[in-house]
């Protein structure tokens, strides 16, 4: 169910999933921050690659309740993410923890931090 992940991931350039079911997570609002702080999980753009990426994330962050990937000039970023429902403590979440941007589910878009 991994590779659901990569197909997804290609598709529209990277996403939200479930860390334990793998399905896609596509809120109207939202935003999404990764709590890596800045030690994001950076593979090619290679199946084999990025399944192992999300298992690497996956069992450094066994709490993580969901995944985000993107791409970024020709890699792919896995980070474990948490998704807040206010504007201001995503934020706040992602400056703390040293992240440049986090997603805005509502406007698709990555805001900068």
């Amino acid at each position: 169910m991994v590779d659901y992940i990569f197909a997804e991931t290609l598709k529209s350039g990277g996403g939200t999933f479930s860390a334990q079911t793998h399905a896609t997570f596509r809120p109207k609002h939202g935003y999404a921050v990764s709590i890596s702080r800045g030690s994001a999980t950076v593979c090619d753009l290679d199946e084999d690659e990025v399944i192992a990426a999300v298992e690497r994330v996956k069992q450094a962050f066994p709490h993580a309740r969901w995944i985000g990937t993107w791409v970024n000039e020709g890699r792919v970023v896995v980070d474990p993410v948490v998704v807040l429902w206010d504007r201001d403590d995503a934020y706040l979440l992602a400056r703390a923890l040293g992240q440049q941007a986090f997603y805005d589910f509502r406007l698709r878009i990555s805001v900068e931090v």
